[in-house]
Formats: structure tokens, C-alpha cells, sequence
């Protein structure tokens, strides 16, 4: 034998359907700013991607610009490790002035010691080459090559 019972309930439902309603309302509002902030994330991470793309590309033409210095100051005699500090500190100085970059600095060193097989007179004329490409309006390979 089955015990049937029975609960009636009678009030008036309107207070809880109501607050049925805010908490669905307050949830798609919760739904709409997370899709934004997605977005706005997933924009970041796509900006961020493209400048560590640009950061990777920068610092591996550093590393060969500095490799081709290395090979030609080992030509005659030396290194860049050996030689890094008085180096840079002449680009540095350099580039306070110049609109040169310090890779293009470096390029240009590289030609001149190249081309005269001297570390040092290629240094002391690394500041010539720039002004004399800042007179040929930015041409400092053909510069370089000049005053070597």
C-alpha cells in the first residue's frame, strides 16, 4: 500500500520569479563583460606575441651584427669580448648624437676594420664615417667605406 501525500503551497510566486529574473539578468551581464574582457585579452596577448616576435627578430640581427664585428677584429689580431667595452662605450656615445643605430654602428665599425685591418684607427674613425654619412644624408655604409 502506497502512503500518497499531498503539500499545497498557496502564495504569491511573483517575488521569487522576480528574483529569479535578476539573478538570470545579472549573470548574462556577468556573461557580456567576461566575452569583453576576453577580447581586450586576447588583443593584449596578440600585440604582446608580435612585439616579443620583433624582440627575437632585433636581438638575433644584434648577434650577427656582433658576430661579423668578432670575425673581423679576430682578422687582426683581437675579439669583441676583448674589445666589447670600449666598443660599445663609442656607439653609446655615438648614438647620443647620431640617428644611427647601434647595429648599423657596429656594421659600419665592422667595414672599416675590414677595410684598413686596424681595430684601432677603425674606432678612432667610426665618429668620422657618421658625420660624414650624416652628410650624405644617411648613406653610412658607403660612408664607412669612404673613410676606410
Amino acid at each position: 500500500m502506497a502512503n500518497d501525500i499531498r503539500i499545497e503551497i498557496k502564495g504569491d510566486s511573483k517575488g521569487a520569479e522576480d528574483a529569479i529574473k535578476r539573478a538570470q539578468n545579472a549573470t548574462e551581464d556577468f556573461a557580456k563583460a567576461a566575452r569583453k574582457v576576453g577580447l581586450i585579452l586576447s588583443a593584449i596577448g596578440a600585440a604582446g606575441a608580435l612585439a616579443l616576435g620583433s624582440a627575437i627578430k632585433g636581438a638575433l640581427a644584434q648577434q650577427q651584427g656582433i658576430n661579423l664585428l668578432d670575425q673581423a677584429l679576430k682578422n687582426t689580431g683581437t675579439s669583441y669580448k676583448l674589445q666589447q667595452e670600449a666598443i660599445e662605450g663609442v656607439i653609446d656615445a655615438q648614438a647620443k648624437k647620431t640617428n644611427f643605430s647601434d647595429d648599423e654602428q657596429r656594421e659600419a665599425l665592422q667595414r672599416l676594420v675590414v677595410l684598413s685591418g686596424n681595430y684601432q684607427k677603425s674606432l678612432q674613425a667610426l665618429p668620422l664615417a657618421l658625420d660624414v654619412a650624416a652628410g650624405l644624408t644617411g648613406a653610412l655604409s658607403t660612408a664607412s667605406t669612404l673613410v676606410g
